[in-house]
């Protein structure tokens, strides 16, 4: 789990925010509305301290949630969520996040 929360910390900053959320989650699901999505609802329902970032202990809470929702075990989650995360995604923080402002612009 710390070697998933250190690949979703992308500045190393020991926390994680909004937009390194966003890019985690794109980098599994390859959505961007999904990773909107997840990454406003992660901050909403987990950042228990309401400083707009997830800590280890808020993060570990928000990634437990997935792997219960994707019916997997822990074990083979934590394995493919390592994986995953640990690829290059195909669009910078930067675009992901541009993407994200586009869309909500266009609502």
């Amino acid at each position: 789990m710390k070697a998933l929360f250190h690949m979703f910390d992308l500045d190393a900053d020991g926390s994680v925010t909004f937009a390194e959320v966003a890019t985690g989650v794109y980098k599994i699901t390859h959505d961007v509305d999904e990773a909107a999505g997840t990454a406003m609802a992660a901050l909403l329902l987990f950042d228990d301290d309401g400083n707009a970032t997830l800590e280890y202990e808020e993060f570990t809470r928000f990634i437990l949630k997935l792997i219960e929702a994707s019916g997997s075990t822990f074990d083979e989650s934590i394995l493919t969520l390592t994986k995953v995360a640990a690829e290059p995604a195909d669009m910078t923080t930067e675009e992901i996040m541009e993407q994200i402002k586009a869309k909500a612009g266009a609502s």
